[in-house]
């Protein structure tokens, strides 16, 4: 039962992880890249994979261990998105 609990976890921190990179990488576009460089904006399903395309092409990985500790790697896969989404807001105000 232990074995289904740990699935089910990765499982959401993984969709819940994929949803904010996108989320973050499609409000960041709109908010830099499209007055920058006058281009389109991007939906969240597309900014989604292309965070998966960079994530995969760079192996990113959250931990080098090999045992991953549940908590710290949920934490991680929301709070990176949500400080990279803040230092955009800041950023956008010098554009």
């Amino acid at each position: 039962m232990e074995a289904i609990g740990k699935i089910v976890s990765a499982l959401v921190i993984v969709i819940v992880s994929v949803f904010l990179s996108g989320w973050a990488l499609s409000t960041a576009w709109g908010w830099i890249i499209v007055p920058g460089f006058s281009v389109s904006p991007i939906s969240i399903p597309v900014a989604m994979g292309v965070a998966l395309i960079i994530r995969f092409t760079t192996m990113q990985s959250a931990s080098s261990e090999k045992t991953v500790d549940m908590w710290a790697t949920m934490v991680q896969s929301i709070v990176i998105p949500l400080i990279f989404v803040g230092l955009s807001w800041c950023v956008k105000f010098f554009i």
